[in-house]
């Protein structure tokens, strides 16, 4: 009978194979993490031989995207030009004496009418020992493939301390597929809407990990939110209330430890978690002096942003709008495995957000059954997904209706789907009987390692990733620029720019190689907010005039002695002519063709409102394939629907896809 009992009540308590790793020992302390939201966080270090070697197998995975792509650029002579030189100057002023306080400028004053700049220089800040020791070619490209690299792998250690191998594998194969879906070319691009993604994305497991009183990551939770929010305004309100609910919970703990008098969580000790806080503190409080510098003592470009953001000038898109783009994230085909064209003109059916609707269906569904079992730290990282979707949606819907709207401004779609569908999983895991938990675990998570290596080996081979920006000028502009060098004598030039290529591309090129070289140019031209104050000219004693001429036509006449001259094809899609046009013929088969007339443009806008055709049309303006004629009845028809085509096919012109830029010496 003594027996039946002994076994009866094993039975009912499990087998002690079943209980978690010091269950026996501390049953009452386990209870207490369990509905105090606690998670134990789990340790590499603790694994067995083979379960450490998957650890780092999948770490590897998770890096090695970003340093292959980053080393096939610098194979291919990847070179600072447009806005990438822009960033490469701001860098260099960080050991050049000129310290900068703020971010790069944003075009949402096109928009609003007051100028503003993109929160922080962080990014500037951090390339700036790369830039010290290897120069600004290495600081930019290495620099951000670093940034990157390291947010993947450190998201792929956070998801194991959070779930093991399992989530590890999981996150490592889903941010490699995001990767593809992207295009790979964005991890090695050093502009600030490109490079807070992976910082963004690894966000949401650090607020998720603070949530449930990982102390231990509070310091990596400011420096990451500081990046976040200081790199871009498209990520500020995807990261604001992140940011927001992660020091709202870090609050929480420290109160908590301070007041009560239990053991702090994660085996700290008092002493150990004043340490963390006030290491985070310090932190935040380096990290966002410079803003608060030029807040309180300069431009004051924090109160320039909310003036730009509440401005009132123009309707937003709304939440329907936002709706939309929601639904296009999570259908059932969600976003971030697939890659889409034109995601911000792309028409969503009734339909695709009904089916966006299931997954967030099943996110609350699986959160209620959570709460049910008091697992609240599933609990909390389904309202930290569902904080990061609505801070994506809410800046979709205060989105212009009218002016540019760049794919970046819509990168919230990807992270936002990724996160999900990854709380989905994992949620729906973790509430399995432990019985099929157990049967299951293994086998699942040696397909995920899996899969995890092959799309890490497979991701950096898309072909797409050799479609740089301004790659068209890489190969010429290393020449450019030592010719310049070699016909101009240092010293101190007025840099004036004229043409569209010399004031995106190749002029900041020049102007960035000039610096790196010693000389001491002074920018004059329509774009003067794109260089700092001690890089602008404002009648600044020089030694001569450097003109930066660029045409599609006949050379320009100019007095000046010629020190420098390249020619290049703007982009490869001048091949491309045909198949484009033949795809827009095929889009209107009531005309039965399409006359490259002003009235055949006109009848095409109409009919292109809020289709693919739009994609279509701005590749061939970019192309520089459309006669300038025909750019003024474009911008009159649609200018309002895609500002993008519009402006560049106003200020491209031309018919040929070959682009040449002179420079050009005079006196002052």
């Amino acid at each position: 009978m003594v027996q039946t009992r002994a076994a009866d009540d094993v039975r009912r308590r499990g087998s002690p194979s079943e209980a978690p790793s010091g269950a026996g020992r501390r049953p009452a302390a386990a209870r207490r993490a369990r509905t105090s939201g606690a998670a134990q966080a789990r340790y590499v270090r603790r694994l067995d031989p083979v379960g450490r070697g998957l650890a780092v197998l999948l770490l590897v995975a998770a890096g090695l995207p970003a340093l292959v792509i980053t080393a096939i650029a610098w194979h291919r002579g990847w070179v600072p030009a447009g806005d990438n030189a822009l960033i490469g100057l701001r860098v260099h002023d960080v050991i050049s004496g000129h310290p900068p306080l703020i971010g790069q400028p944003s075009t949402g004053g096109t928009l609003s009418g007051v100028q503003s700049f993109h929160p922080g220089p962080f990014e500037f800040y951090a390339m700036a020992p790369l830039e010290a020791i290897f120069g600004m070619r290495a600081a930019l490209l290495v620099g951000a493939g670093l940034i990157n690299g390291a947010a993947m792998v450190t998201g792929a250690w956070v998801a194991f301390r959070r779930g093991g191998l399992p989530l590890m594998s999981l996150f490592t194969t889903l941010v490699v597929v995001m990767v593809w879906s992207l295009h790979t070319v964005f991890l090695h691009d050093p502009v600030s809407s490109s490079i807070g993604t992976m910082a963004s994305l690894l966000l949401v497991l650090l607020v998720w990990s603070v949530a449930v009183s990982d102390i231990k990551l509070i310091p990596l939770f400011i420096v990451v939110g500081s990046f976040s929010l200081q790199d871009h305004l498209a990520y500020l309100s995807f990261g604001g209330p992140l940011v927001i609910v992660g020091l709202f919970f870090g609050v929480r703990s420290l109160l908590r430890v301070n007041k009560s008098g239990r053991r702090p969580p994660g085996g700290l000790t008092r002493h150990a978690v004043h340490r963390m806080y006030w290491i985070a503190l310090a932190l935040g409080a380096l990290l966002w002096l410079p803003v608060f510098i030029d807040q309180f003592f300069d431009q004051g470009n924090l109160t320039s942003i909310l003036r730009t953001f509440t401005s009132g000038n123009g309707k937003p898109k709304g939440w329907g709008f936002a709706f939309e783009r929601a639904g296009l994230a999570l259908a059932p085909v969600p976003v971030f495995v697939r890659q889409v064209a034109a995601a911000n003109s792309q028409v969503v059916s009734t339909s695709t957000e009904l089916l966006g609707l299931l997954p967030l269906i099943a996110l609350g569904s699986l959160t209620y059954v959570a709460r049910r079992q008091h697992r609240r730290d599933l609990v909390v990282l389904a309202l930290v997904v569902a904080v990061a979707l609505l801070g994506g949606m809410a800046s979709a819907a205060s989105l212009p209706t009218a002016g540019e709207l760049q794919a970046t401004n819509l990168r919230w779609m990807w992270m936002a789907s990724l996160c999900v569908y990854l709380a989905v999983a994992w949620m729906g895991w973790q509430l399995l009987a432990k019985r099929h938990r157990r049967r299951w675990q293994r086998p699942v998570t040696q397909v995920l390692i899996g899969l995890a290596c092959l799309a890490a080996v497979l991701v950096p081979l898309d072909t797409k990733s050799t479609d740089v920006r301004d790659s068209a000028v890489f190969q010429q502009l290393p020449r450019l620029i030592r010719d310049v060098r070699a016909n101009v004598p240092k010293g101190s030039y007025r840099i004036a720019m004229n043409g569209q290529s010399s004031l995106l591309q190749v002029g900041p090129a020049v102007v960035a190689g000039l610096v790196t070289s010693g000389y001491h140019p002074y920018v004059q031209t329509v774009a003067d907010v794109a260089y700092r104050s001690h890089l602008t000219y404002s009648g600044q004693h020089v030694n001569g005039t450097l003109s930066i001429v660029s045409s599609l036509t006949a050379p320009p006449q100019h007095d000046g002695k010629l020190v420098g001259h390249i020619r290049f094809v703007t982009r490869d899609i001048a091949s491309e002519r045909d198949a484009l046009l033949a795809r827009l013929v095929r889009t209107l088969p009531a005309r039965g063709g399409l006359e490259i007339t002003s009235t055949g443009v006109q009848a095409l806008a109409k009919q292109a409102k809020g289709s693919e055709v739009l994609l279509d049309l701005d590749r061939l303006a970019r192309s520089q394939l459309l006669p300038n004629a025909l750019a003024h009845h474009w911008v009159q028809t649609v200018g309002s629907v895609d500002f993008l085509a519009a402006a560049r096919l106003a200020t491209i012109g031309g018919e040929g896809g070959v682009d040449e830029v002179w420079i050009y010496l005079s006196e002052p």
